[in-house]
């Protein structure tokens, strides 16, 4: 295992007091070492895990850092660092400056601004979740779509279109049913695009009301109105009528194409080329075969509908669909192609909160990671885990090495896992009561004072003041309110408190700061009295 690592800026110490074995009893955590980066804006807790990183993927050592490892490893002469797996993690977006994945780096961080389809490629990871953590949930599968944002998409497209098609043109005369509202067609031309962008959003709320008698166009005039409201009721029935029993997978399918598509109209005119138009073309633009794909992928997903399990209703705000529930192994296993690979259908958690399916996905992708490594070759694991905790709710800050721990001991019971060593960074003055101070590496920053690098960390069990003023060079106080206190005790200080001071003490919540600035106050009272006596 690793003992030590050197860089130049501190050195970190893994095989601490509480990291080692005592006797028959491991040590303090499930894992063979645990460490904490701590430190304020600035001190370089990021920088430090990157260079970690670096040098366990770069062979030539370009970056100079210097490990050390236990006294069972230490005998042999051979590259240890070829034998190690690292994995990184953060939640923070735009990390730059990583190695790429090699034989033994794998960086597990989520790719945003990518279609990730719900962060599903970790479904086969959950029971990580519902056996070990003890999460209450209920997994299930989702075959469904945004209804507002389709139905807008399909308006959207075929109100562009009336002056151009007189297919789009019949669907509007059909829907009027009388030469009065055909009179008034082109002015309904003319008042777009302004009055297109307020009627397909009311278009697609109307549509998405429960009741039809909803009056969704108090914005638009009278005419347009009467227009509109007659047009959309019978595009809804042209749904109704054309897709028959498969409103669902069709739409679905169509929202998928849609968001694989770098022209988002064209996936919407083979839809309607396809299902509305008996398929004559709305325009000149060529589909690419989108028609095909969509028609293709419409029926995969109602072929997945046909299936002998109990497919319920599913509405979750705009999302509607079917939905079953997958939560025993035998289910799961039979979706998982479905999810992962073809994406037919979506992963849903039902009554779970961020904070549960931010754990879920960051300890899933760690799970991964050492996964992919494993079926490298490599046996000996250390994690780097920057700011896991940075967008959890402080309930979960309060749980998370204890979930953490108990995931990575899970991980290190595994028959292929020799060693499993964590090393992570935080600002968190919650998580760190969590963990014993030889466990701790207090990063310093270049403008802090000589005397600040000697304060010795208050980390495990000690009071929330204490590790704030230890660790972190500050006050639990907010800048704001320091600043106001800060004034009012030298205004205290040289008798001369005001109203503002008064009031402060008013309204001062922490019991200790409150009485000692009342005897200050009282102080400077009792000798301005005896001065002027």
């Amino acid at each position: 295992m690793i003992s030590s690592i050197h860089l130049d800026s501190c050195t970190l110490e893994l095989l601490t007091p509480s990291n080692r074995r005592k006797g028959k009893f491991r040590g303090f955590f499930g894992v063979d070492s645990f460490s904490l980066l701590i430190g304020c804006n600035g001190a370089g807790k990021t920088r430090v895990l990157r260079q970690i990183a670096w040098a366990f993927h770069d062979t030539e050592q370009i970056v100079k850092v210097g490990v050390r490892y236990s006294d069972s490893e230490a005998y042999r002469k051979k590259n240890h660092r070829q034998e190690y797996g690292v994995v990184y993690y953060t939640p923070i977006p735009y990390r730059v400056n990583l190695p790429k994945s090699t034989r033994n780096f794998y960086d597990a961080t989520p790719s945003y601004g990518k279609l990730e389809g719900g962060l599903d490629v970790d479904f086969q990871y959950y029971e990580l979740v519902r056996r070990e953590l003890g999460f209450k949930l209920r997994p299930m599968v989702v075959l469904g779509f945004d209804r507002a944002m389709i139905l807008t998409a399909i308006a959207r497209v075929i109100l562009s279109n009336l002056s151009t098609s007189e297919k789009t043109k019949g669907v509007l005369y059909a829907s009027a049913g009388q030469q009065r509202l055909r009179s008034m067609f082109p002015e309904f031309l003319k008042s777009a695009p302004t009055v297109l962008r307020h009627f397909t959003n009311a278009f697609a709320s109307h549509l998405v009301a429960e009741r039809n008698n909803a009056e969704p166009f108090e914005d638009v005039p009278g005419q347009i109105q009467e227009i509109g409201t007659a047009f959309m009721l019978e595009i809804q029935r042209l749904i109704d009528l054309n897709l028959a029993g498969h409103v669902i997978p069709v739409l679905s399918a169509l929202e998928q194409v849609i968001n694989t598509s770098r022209k988002k109209t064209v996936p919407v005119e083979a839809f309607l080329q396809r299902y509305f138009l008996d398929g004559e073309p709305l325009s000149n633009v060529r589909d690419g075969g989108l028609a095909k794909k969509l028609e293709t992928l419409a029926m995969q997903k109602v072929n997945l509908l046909l299936n002998e399990d109990r497919w319920r209703n599913y509405r979750v705000g705009d999302r509607v669909g079917k939905s079953v529930y997958v939560d025993d192994d035998a289910t799961l296993k039979r979706y998982r192609l479905n999810v992962t690979h073809s994406r037919l259908a979506e992963l849903v958690w039902e009554n779970f909160s961020s904070g549960q399916l931010a754990l879920l996905y960051q300890f899933s992708a760690i799970r991964r990671g050492i996964d992919e490594l494993k079926d490298r070759g490599l046996s000996k694991f250390l994690v780097l885990l920057d700011e896991g905790d940075i967008y959890l709710h402080a309930a979960w800050q309060r749980e998370y090495v204890r979930l953490l721990d108990l995931t990575m001991s899970s991980m290190k019971r595994a028959a292929e896992v020799k060693s499993l060593q964590l090393i992570l960074s935080s600002h968190s003055t919650s998580l760190l009561t969590d963990v014993p101070r030889d466990c701790v590496t207090r990063l310093s920053t270049k403008d802090e004072p000589a005397e600040s690098h000697n304060v010795e960390v208050r980390s495990f069990a000690a009071s929330l003041e204490d590790i704030v003023n230890s660790s972190f060079e500050t006050g639990s106080l907010g800048a704001f309110a320091h600043g106001k206190i800060k004034e009012s005790i030298g205004r205290l200080e040289e008798g001369e408190a005001n109203e503002i001071d008064d009031h402060l003490l008013s309204i001062i919540d922490d019991p200790i700061l409150l009485r000692e600035m009342k005897k200050l106050r009282e102080r400077r009272r009792v000798y301005k009295r005896g001065v002027e006596e």
